[in-house]
């Protein structure tokens, strides 16, 4: 008996205890004190103005209302950063028996962030990079549970690019700055740029190590991450290593593609490992080797800063492959300039058919091949190169092509061709002849036909048909 009665007198102190230490909180830090406190510090620490509707503090913890914070200096320059609420729950024992800021949980809802970038300022000498900041207090840093809701993120540059992130989550748990943290984040997005528009939502699970507060030791672990563009979703699974020069070592798996090709066709989907690199000058991609069904894409490129080197660049699907290498600028006066060059091997026909639905149908011989290089503006280029056609078949409308062969060379400003074959047995021949085509084109076109029957021609047919329903007779069946 004495000692439940023992247990009822501890458990009443406790709450006596408690309850004078939330009396006092209230006594030594009201929310007048606590507001003008935040507002001070944060401010002094930011360098921006800062407003706060609202700020206490509790036992459970610090809890700021309607916080908002400026660009540089003050609100005239616009605003960076608001949120409804931002609650802070320290563990009080480490923080004042140890001086550990030991916070139980960190919850930030609907944060919402604008960032607009300067016009770049003229480039400063370089000077050597200040060695990372190792926490010179020796307090050390952890958030056992880390929620962030319904943020979200505005961006626009001077050059009319703008992005924004809404619906935005992030779910983390003991964060520190030494080791690895595990998260999930997601979001929806849109883009635009110079008219177009794309749109798509990012959901990634892995686990982020800042690396003891210095960037080029920091890790980020993907497991998975999950991006949908304009309603095709890509996958991937890797690790990024290194914040100030990213090294990147993933595997990748591509959507099944529709929609781009004739009716009923699709690109499969491709997976494989992806190897790549950041710095100060763009993104270097040292291995991109995807495979899916019948299909496979690989790339190796460098960029440096607007200009983009394509050293290799071959595709394959079906019978058709395609080798490409070249240069971009992004960068050039009057709009993105390329010069490349495409080899597409010898196709056979027969197999190039069966990509389109219905292709049988077709009847499809011989082979096509394109040896091209494309040079000038993106949206215009210059042409020049060889196409041929060779011992060529195929039925279309009725209509049938055998033994064509044919040859088209290009240069920048003409054009020549010759295509000799039959059509539904006759034989036939044709040339052209093009110059000055990008100014003032100039096209002529000989063609001869050794014998034409009109019985065969799709409206000659027609006719045949009208005509017998007019005598009363009954018109042929088409021919198969």
């Amino acid at each position: 008996m004495k000692r439940w009665k023992w247990a009822a007198y501890g458990a009443g102190g406790l709450v006596l205890l408690v309850g004078a230490a939330a009396v006092a909180v209230r006594v030594f830090l009201p929310p007048a004190k606590v507001k003008a406190l935040a507002l001070q510090k944060l401010g002094a620490a930011l360098g921006r103005e800062v407003r706060l509707a609202d700020a206490s503090v509790q036992l459970s913890g610090v809890r700021l209302s309607g916080l908002e914070v400026s660009e540089v200096p003050d609100f005239k320059a616009g605003k960076a950063f608001k949120a409804k609420s931002v609650t802070a729950t320290p563990r009080w024992w480490p923080l004042l028996t140890r001086r550990e800021v030991l916070v139980g949980a960190l919850a930030v809802d609907s944060p919402e962030v604008w960032v607009s970038p300067a016009p770049a300022a003229k480039a400063a000498p370089k000077a050597s990079a200040p060695a990372p900041a190792r926490n010179p207090s020796g307090a050390a840093f952890s958030v056992s549970s880390l929620s962030v809701k319904g943020g979200a993120l505005t961006y626009t540059d001077p050059k009319g690019v703008s992005a924004s992130l809404k619906g935005l989550a992030l779910e983390a748990k003991d964060v520190r700055l030494d080791g690895p943290v595990p998260f999930s984040l997601g979001f929806d997005y849109s883009l635009r740029s110079g008219g177009a528009a794309h749109a798509g939502r990012v959901e990634l699970q892995g686990s982020l190590d800042a690396g003891g507060g210095d960037p080029a030791k920091g890790a980020l672990t993907l497991e998975p991450l999950s991006a949908t563009f304009d309603g095709l979703k890509a996958r991937a699974t890797g690790k990024v290593s290194g914040f100030l020069a990213p090294n990147i070592e993933a595997e990748l798996t591509l959507p099944r593609v529709e929609g781009v090709l004739p009716a009923g066709s699709a690109l499969p989907s491709l997976s494989g490992p992806l190897k790549a690199r950041m710095n100060e000058t763009g993104l270097t991609v040292e291995t991109l080797a995807l495979k899916g069904e019948g299909a496979a894409l690989s790339l190796k490129a460098a960029q440096d800063k607007t200009k983009w080197r394509v050293s290799s660049l071959s595709a394959a699907w079906g019978a058709v492959r395609l080798a490409a290498s070249g240069t971009a600028d992004t960068g050039a006066k009057g709009g993105t300039t390329v010069d490349f060059k495409a080899k597409l091997e010898p196709l056979a026909l027969s197999e190039a058919a069966k990509l389109v639905p219905g292709g049988a149908a077709y009847e499809a011989g011989g082979t096509f091949a394109a040896d091209l290089s494309a040079k000038g503006p993106a949206a215009a280029p210059a042409l020049t190169g060889e196409v041929t056609l060779k011992d060529a078949a195929l039925t279309l409308s009725k209509q049938r092509l055998d033994g064509v062969d044919g040859k088209l060379t290009l240069s920048a400003d003409s054009a020549a061709g010759t295509l000799k074959g039959k059509l539904n047995g006759s034989g036939f021949e044709a040339k052209l002849d093009g110059q000055d085509l990008r100014k003032a084109p100039r096209v002529r076109v000989d063609a001869k036909l050794d014998k034409l029957d009109l019985s065969t021609l799709p409206a000659a047919e027609g006719k045949g048909r009208e005509d017998a329903k007019a005598s009363g007779g009954t018109a042929p069946a088409p021919a198969k």
